[in-house]
């Protein structure tokens, strides 16, 4: 109750004080995925406030969020709800979960030369309309029900300035937000992969030495039975199956002062025939954790006990954004970014301690080292498209990509494309995107699809109510859009601006 207090009287004050705008969001939906079939509703109010006192510009943006989603599935429950998320956990309460966020809250000094920004903010968009490759410090909610994948704002300073015919800007971030859900999802996907991958090369390992022993035994059966016995015997013991049974979880310190552990980025843009180029250098960290080093200590049964250390790895980003219209032909545009990425490590260190014979079938424990790479050396990720418009009542786009949003890890990017629509119709406005994406799984491109469809009212003033439908299917459990399944909803959407 002090804390509800302590922030409606820091609203009434902030209120008071500056201009402000805002949006209330009321939304009702069913969600029909397999796991779900629930209905969900959440309240939303999000207040702008605004203020230029000299040469400063003053902006805060906040959320005051109620969801009652009710009986959601296994991962969005176990995952989401311990990352205290919109989300609650599985539990079936009838009381809503309540949250408030500050969207941006910065302050703006123009100067002769720039602009300084410092605080909480967005960072600028990118061009292409599915997402921006090129646009890599913020990270992004992939299952917000007002708002899917939208960018959470950074905290940090920003510098933007005109030299000559070219735009610059400057950003120093010191430390990053992780993606959600990836940052959950991510770790424990990949160290689950790591450990399968471990348990089936040591298993054939093992099979292939039963064998062999079986052989040398019945080989000097006939001329030494004792011996050929004790060979037996050792191979009777060796198991058929190893599995991982207690992981313990280490985490690297990623709050040392060093520059190593903050973000930077540095763009500049200018005009080449009727296109607007940026080109961009980054030096960030990944929106997740990944494992550093494993360690596998196996006894006789075959069970191990592994000991993970996570962390988080930075990357060298060198990003390209254009936009521009034809020369050619009227009302098309064209756009495209791209990313060249290149990670701090590509592969994660892994160690092995499992309980053997020698040459002399005298028990010893063996060691063992490896590299397992999860990253290529360096990839690059791409969104090319091309859009037609027709005033404000109609826009058509199509995109290439190679890579969804969610995809970093070798032999994880997905390739595809989507359509999109836009157009108004009187009183009604429609929107809608397609997607198709081929991930490689098994050595085999196999699809993927997602819907995303919107029809608003817009006829009266300061209200617009809404449909929304999002479906998602995925041939393969390992697919990048098979997590999205479970967020297939119909749902209606009221949205009212003061």
């Amino acid at each position: 109750m002090k804390k509800l207090l302590i922030t409606l009287v820091t609203v009434l004050t902030l209120v008071t004080a500056f201009s402000f705008n805002g949006t209330l969001d009321y939304l009702y939906g069913y969600n029909f995925s397999e796991d779900a079939s629930t209905t969900y509703q959440g309240l939303k109010t999000t207040i702008d406030l605004e203020k230029q006192v000299g040469s400063i510009y003053f902006k805060t943006t906040g959320d005051l969020v109620s969801i009652n989603i009710g009986k959601m599935p296994d991962m969005m429950g176990n995952y989401l709800g311990k990352y205290n998320t919109y989300f609650n956990s599985l539990s079936n309460i009838s009381e809503p979960y309540f949250l408030y966020n500050i969207n941006e809250a910065y302050a703006s000094i123009y100067m002769n030369y720039g602009t300084l920004k410092f605080g909480r903010f967005l960072p600028a968009t990118g061009s292409s309309t599915l997402y921006s490759p090129s646009v890599i410090l913020a990270a992004h909610d992939l299952i917000n029900p007002f708002e899917n994948n939208k960018a959470i704002a950074i905290d940090g300073l920003n510098y933007t300035g005109f030299l000559g015919n070219f735009a610059y800007e400057l950003n120093f971030i010191p430390k990053t937000n992780d993606d959600i859900p990836s940052a959950l999802l991510y770790p424990q996907a990949l160290t689950n992969e790591i450990n399968k991958g471990v348990n089936e090369n040591i298993a054939t390992e093992a099979k292939n030495a039963k064998e062999t022993l079986n052989k040398k035994a019945s080989a000097i059966e006939s001329t030494d039975p004792m011996t050929a016995a004790y060979i037996k015997s050792i191979a009777k013991i060796i198991p058929t199956e190893y599995v991982v049974k207690d992981i313990e979880k280490t985490y690297e310190n990623e709050d040392k002062l060093n520059l190593a552990n903050s973000n930077y980025s540095a763009k500049v843009s200018t005009s080449i025939m009727n296109f607007d180029v940026k080109l961009g250098y980054a030096f960030d960290h990944y929106k997740f954790l990944v494992p550093k080093t494993i360690d596998y200590k196996y006894d006789k049964l075959g069970e191990a006990t592994s000991t993970v250390q996570y962390y988080r790895p930075y990357r060298n980003v060198v990003t390209l954004d254009y936009q521009g219209v034809s020369n050619f032909i009227d009302s098309i545009s064209y756009h495209g970014e791209a990313a060249l990425i290149i990670p701090e490590n590509e592969n994660v260190e892994v160690n092995i301690e499992i309980p053997t014979y020698d040459k002399d079938l005298k028990p010893i424990v063996k060691k063992s080292k490896e590299d397992v790479q999860i990253f290529e050396k360096a990839y690059v990720k791409t969104v090319l498209g091309a859009e037609y418009t027709k005033g404000e009542d109609l826009t058509l786009g199509a995109e290439y990509f190679n890579g969804l949003p969610n995809e970093e890890f070798k032999d994880k990017i997905s390739m595809g494309g989507d359509l999109y629509i836009k157009s108004n119709i009187k009183d009604f406005a429609v929107e809608g995107a397609g997607i198709v994406a081929f991930s490689k799984i098994n050595d085999e491109w196999k699809p993927g699809y997602q819907l995303k469809t919107k029809l608003s009212y817009k006829g009266i003033d300061n209200f617009e109510p809404s449909i929304v439908l999002s479906y998602a299917y995925a041939e393969d459990d390992a697919h990048a859009l098979n997590a999205m399944e479970s967020l297939n909803s119909v749902s209606f959407v009221f949205k009212a601006y003061f």
